[in-house]
């Protein structure tokens, strides 16, 4: 039977029984291979690109780059399994949908991938013009200001009329994607040099502050193609997927602090008001994360308390 998730999650004592470690990313040469030729993957193909080198073989880029953190991996889901957490490989949404209902904290590791708009995403241009004539929520007024700034031709619907279906999809597209291009680079980078680079955040319920892919898919659907950005174990899938994974009567902690992931966690925070969801804002360390919560488990298997506030402690150095 699954167990009941109290409402007010964060203020309850959990111990690792109450924990699930749920990985999406390849865990043996093989999975790490096959991937690498895999359009419909990208975090083995990430690790090649971040690690580029010249004159050398796909082997490379797992034993020298990928293996030994996998061994490291591979080490801290034994070590906690003994403490008594959960872990699940080779996760799916439906593998993870199964464990949110069960367990009061899911850790997700998986891998998230920024993307930028194509031609083929945009599926309804003169809605999308409309929408910047007249916008209808926050996002949609934020977009049509950048417009307004760097294209406000396209705000004239005399002049609308007069240019061809390819010549507005490619003018929209070249505005757009520079204001996608501009806020993904907000999040791969700390340029906050007073900020502890391992912080982490829970998230409040909000807008999304800035107008990435994400931001544009969520304010313009059916109008927007959603992009895949998340990675399971069977391939990536789109933010809406991840989110209809997660089970509608879900209030417990979801801790997404082992990837890039605070854009992601608005959404389902805008989706799931009352789970808790923790979130990092720039790129991890695979093994610095997996480390931070192996030493989070520990601290539970020796007392319990409230999940997110033994990781809050944990990344901040209070232990």
């Amino acid at each position: 039977m699954p167990n009941e998730i109290p409402t007010d999650l964060r203020l309850e004592s959990v111990t690792p029984y109450d924990c699930a470690l749920a990985l999406t990313i390849p865990l043996s040469r093989r999975q790490f291979l096959d991937d690498l030729s895999k359009s419909e993957k990208d975090f083995a193909a990430h690790i090649r690109r971040s690690n580029l080198q010249d004159s050398v073989d796909n082997e490379y880029y797992w034993n020298t780059v990928y293996g030994p953190l996998c061994k490291v991996v591979e080490r801290i889901c034994c070590e906690v399994h003994e403490l008594g957490v959960t872990v699940e490989k080779n996760v799916t949404a439906a593998d993870l949908s199964e464990l949110l209902s069960r367990f009061k904290v899911v850790t997700f590791v998986s891998h998230w991938r920024f993307t930028n708009l194509g031609p083929d995403d945009v599926l309804d241009i003169y809605g999308l013009l409309d929408r910047l004539r007249d916008p209808e929520n926050v996002v949609q007024s934020a977009v049509s200001r950048a417009f307004i700034d760097r294209c406000p031709e396209l705000l004239d619907a005399k002049v609308v009329q007069t240019l061809s279906v390819d010549l507005l999809r490619q003018k929209f597209l070249g505005i757009a994607r520079q204001i996608i291009r501009d806020a993904h680079a907000l999040y791969r980078n700390n340029d906050d040099k007073s900020a502890p680079a391992e912080t982490i955040e829970v998230l409040p319920n909000r807008q999304l502050e800035r107008l990435t892919r994400v931001a544009f898919e969520q304010a313009y659907a059916g109008q927007i193609r959603a992009g895949k950005a998340i990675e399971f174990s069977d391939e990536l899938h789109t933010v809406g997927e991840l989110v209809a994974a997660i089970p509608k009567n879900f209030s417990g902690v979801l801790d997404l602090t082992v990837c890039n992931s605070v854009i992601v966690g608005k959404v389902i925070k805008s989706y799931y008001p009352d789970c808790q969801v923790a979130v990092n804002r720039y790129p991890t360390e695979l093994h610095v994360r997996m480390g931070f919560y192996k030493f989070s488990i520990i601290s539970l298997h020796k007392r319990p308390a409230p999940f997110l506030d033994v990781l809050s402690n944990i990344h901040t150095r209070k232990f």
